[in-house]
């Protein structure tokens, strides 16, 4: 009996440690943005990498219709200003955008023109 116990002790310990291990290395999610008006894109994700805090670099993941993704870094501060360059699109240059109380939408600048498409994106 007491064998049996010692070693449920040591599996739920080691189940234990692996949960918090794996809870601990998951990115925090600083933004994600759903319900884009843009054919290419399906949601773009911001996430926070522990390795980076210290130089204030963060994680942009956009994700596109066919399943396909593009990762790349950007810095805190242009997030904290709401200021997020996305992939390029058929139209021209893409930046997603914090509005004036927090919604947030994409401006395609092609040329001399100016478009605005909505995104539906939680902080």
């Amino acid at each position: 009996m007491k064998l049996v116990s010692t070693a449920m002790i040591f599996f739920f310990a080691a189940t234990l440690a692996h949960v918090t291990l794996a809870h601990a290395q998951q990115p925090k999610t600083l933004l994600f943005c759903k319900n884009i008006d843009q054919d290419d894109l399906k949601d773009i994700v911001v996430r926070e990498i522990e390795s980076e805090r210290s130089r204030g670099i963060v994680e942009i993941q956009e994700s596109n219709a066919d399943g396909d993704q593009e990762i790349r870094t950007l810095s805190i501060k242009d997030f904290k200003d709401g200021y997020i360059n996305l992939s390029n699109g058929d139209a021209g240059e893409r930046t997603l955008i914090r509005k004036k109380g927090g919604d947030w939408e994409v401006l395609v600048h092609g040329g001399d023109y100016r478009t605005y498409s909505h995104a539906e994106c939680v902080e």
